[in-house]
């Protein structure tokens, strides 16, 4: 279930409706009709990437494996997270695996997101019984000051304000 090439990571439904008390999403770019969690969502066929997010408030779970010549990859959607908060004001909410040592962490997210945190323990997802073989961490690319509902969510992991 875990390879890296599973696409279909379904966020805990309790860990989003935690995130979404602070931050009210709007648009879900990488879902299907079974796992999207709001009400505006992109399917794999219409392709969240060749859309514009500008006036939505992302949460993006995207998918966990590696670009190919015909399917986008983690790192494309954070590049596109990073793009739309640069370019069209948008707060975009990334649960992704923690990987401290990948180009995507240096290059678009420590010099332009304000916000991580690196999620306590394992989650588990798409409601199975065993947690995911790797660490997860929230990355938040805003111009907006969370800074005091931030403080709300600390039972979740560890935040760092990089901004």
């Amino acid at each position: 279930m875990f390879s890296t090439g599973n696409n279909n990571m379904s966020t805990p439904q309790w860990f989003f409706d935690k995130l979404n008390e602070v931050f009210h999403f709007t648009l879900d770019p990488c879902a299907d009709a079974i796992n999207k969690k709001c009400s505006l969502y992109y399917t794999e066929k219409e392709n969240g990437l060749t859309k514009n997010w500008g006036g939505q408030t992302v949460f993006c779970n995207p998918p966990y494996s590696r670009k190919t010549k015909t399917k986008a990859g983690q790192e494309d959607f954070i590049y596109k997270c990073m793009t739309e908060w640069k370019e069209n004001n948008v707060t975009s909410v990334m649960l992704i695996p923690a990987r401290t040592d990948t180009k995507a962490q240096h290059n678009y997210i420590f010099p332009n997101a304000k916000y991580i945190c690196f999620i306590e323990g394992r989650l588990k997802f798409n409601e199975q019984e065993s947690a995911a073989p790797f660490p997860s961490e929230l990355v938040i690319f805003t111009n907006e000051n969370f800074d005091a509902k931030i403080k709300r969510l600390t039972d979740l992991g560890y935040w760092i304000k990089l901004k």
